[in-house]
């Protein structure tokens, strides 16, 4: 047996509690709603400018995505506006890019409390990191 080391970094639950709690566990994106035959959320809370690049466990930082939109966001097939708009990168030769193209320009379902939705600094670093230009 081979036994190896590696570093990762922490991830803070409160925020990842926070984030699904504010969102009502609901994709920002589709609005769904899934769960596990145990009741646990598929939704998941994805930080807008990753805690890879320095992003903070703000709320601010943090929109609730289901597993695939989440996937979309972080790979950069997905970005939002300063007005909270969806872009989808232009990829017309990829798999996947005719299906996500229909999400563009639909607004993102956001909490109630404007204190939690995303920063403006935030979405603009995730648009540069990704390359998106508006």
């Amino acid at each position: 047996t081979e036994y190896v080391k590696t570093r990762r970094r922490a991830r803070d639950h409160a925020f990842a509690e926070l984030v699904r709690e504010t969102y009502e566990n609901t994709c920002a994106v589709c609005g769904s709603e899934r769960e596990s035959p145990s009741g646990a959320p598929e939704v998941e809370a994805a930080h807008i400018y990753p805690k890879s690049e320095g992003g903070s466990d703000d709320i601010r930082n943090g929109v609730a995505l289901c597993k695939f939109h989440h996937w979309a966001f972080d790979s950069g097939w997905l970005s939002f506006t300063d007005d909270f708009e969806i872009l989808v990168a232009e990829a017309p030769d990829k798999n996947g890019y005719h299906e996500l193209k229909q999400l563009e320009g639909r607004l993102l379902r956001l909490p109630e409390n404007e204190d939690a939705h995303p920063h403006l600094m935030f979405l603009e670093q995730h648009r540069r990191l990704h390359g998106f230009t508006q």
